[in-house]
C-alpha cells in the first residue's frame, strides 16, 4: 500500500522539510509526466531538456516545469485564476492515487 500524506500534514511540515518536500515534488512529477500529458493534458518538461524556452535562463534550480495545464471548462476562453497553481501542484503530488486508474481520476479532479 502506497502512503499518500494529505496536503494539511504536508503543509505542517513544509516549513521543516522545504528543500525534501520540493524535491519530492519535482520527482513525483517528472515520474508521471507522461501519464500527466497522455490523460490531463497537462505537459511537464524537464527544465534542461525544455527545447521551447521562451525566456533568458533564470537564476533558479532546475526542475520540472508545467508547460500546459489540463482544460477546465469547455470554453476557449476560459483562463484559470494562476494563484491557485502552487496548491494545486503540492495535491497532485501529495493527494492522488496514482497507482489505481479510477481512484487517480477522482483524485486529480477534486
Amino acid at each position: 500500500m502506497q502512503y499518500n500524506p494529505s496536503t494539511s500534514t504536508v503543509i505542517q511540515l513544509y516549513a521543516v522539510f522545504q528543500e525534501d518536500l520540493a524535491d519530492y515534488v519535482c520527482k513525483c512529477l517528472m515520474e508521471r509526466a507522461e501519464m500527466l500529458d497522455d490523460y490531463f493534458s497537462m505537459e511537464v518538461v524537464d527544465d534542461e531538456e525544455d527545447d521551447q524556452k521562451k525566456v533568458a535562463p533564470s537564476s533558479h534550480s532546475s526542475g520540472p516545469v508545467i508547460r500546459t495545464l489540463p482544460m477546465l471548462s469547455g470554453r476557449d476562453d476560459f483562463s484559470p485564476c494562476l494563484s491557485g497553481l502552487p496548491l494545486f501542484v503540492l495535491r497532485l503530488a501529495t493527494e492522488v492515487i496514482w497507482h489505481e486508474e479510477e481512484a487517480c481520476f477522482h483524485t486529480f479532479i477534486k
